[in-house]
């Protein structure tokens, strides 16, 4: 039976993806729900029809019921990629045949950014002694790395000491697909960053640890760069939120404005493909 097929080569398929073809952690995570609510509808269908149904079958269902639900267009064009790419796995192994479902149109939403003056004021305007934090250099680093290299958050909880060079003022990042890209910095992140190390930061042992710690020693998760983001974002006027996210637009934009290439945006952020950069001159 296929529903079974599919059921035993779940979880075969995210170690593919993480190994193999080194897809990102979110994207595996997303994934892995995804294709458990996919088997779990497939299990209520086929008790409630009292039949066995077929992928080819269970797939336009599942389809049709995400329309129901009106998930909006992007939810259901992951879901709908993540069923794809399923089906190749299946495929390959010889296991399935092929059924690919068509993905809906997605148009991405203006991206969100703060004005150069606004960062300007966050990076230089607030003393140390202002900020309600234990860390300030470490909060300090951690807003001037985003916004003056682009990085996603993820790449910045992984960086490691052996990742970034403070006397060429350069970071070898790997990010979605683990491909290595190098971005660099000015002298203030710099100074931050070295400060952060000198006065913040337990000595390093061992050039592979990664460069931003919690009190604890451990390595900051992704949710705790947010809040530090989060705590930035209590300086700005009209309640203006403030997120990694917001900080790599905002890097993107200002470039363009001041005429970097598009190309060159792509290659910083590490864009697979180009369309994914020209929604920041649409």
């Amino acid at each position: 039976m296929e529903r079974e097929i599919a059921q035993t080569h779940t979880e075969a398929f995210i170690l593919f993806l993480k190994t193999e073809k080194q897809v990102a952690d979110n994207t595996c995570r997303s994934y892995a729900s995804d294709l458990r609510g996919f088997i779990n509808f497939w299990n209520q269908y086929d008790l409630q029809k009292d039949k066995t149904t077929s992928f080819k079958e269970i797939t336009r269902h599942f389809r049709a019921s995400l329309s129901a639900q009106k998930q909006t267009a992007s939810t259901t064009a992951r879901k709908i990629s993540c069923l794809n790419s399923f089906n190749r796995f299946l495929v390959k192994k010889g296991v399935m045949q092929e059924h690919m479902l068509q993905r809906p149109t997605v148009n991405l939403k203006n991206p969100v950014v703060i004005s150069s003056q606004e960062l300007s004021f966050l990076l230089d305007g607030i003393p140390n002694t202002t900020l309600p934090t234990a860390t300030p250099f470490r909060d300090k680093s951690i807003l001037e790395l985003l916004y003056a290299t682009g990085m996603r958050c993820s790449e910045l909880s992984t960086l490691k000491l052996a990742d970034i060079s403070l006397e060429t003022r350069s970071i070898v990042l790997r990010g979605k697909r683990r491909k290595p890209r190098t971005v660099f910095f000015g002298a203030k992140p710099a100074e931050q960053i070295q400060a952060y190390c000198t006065h913040e930061r337990p000595k390093a042992k061992i050039a592979q640890e990664i460069l931003f710690l919690n009190h604890r020693g451990q390595p900051l998760t992704t949710r705790s760069i947010q809040r530090v983001c989060t705590m930035f974002s209590a300086f700005l006027h009209n309640k203006k939120i403030l997120t990694p996210q917001i900080l790599r637009h905002s890097f993107a934009m200002h470039l363009l404005e001041q005429g970097t290439s598009l190309e060159t945006v792509q290659e910083l952020l590490g864009h697979i493909t180009r369309i994914s950069t020209e929604r920041y001159i649409r």
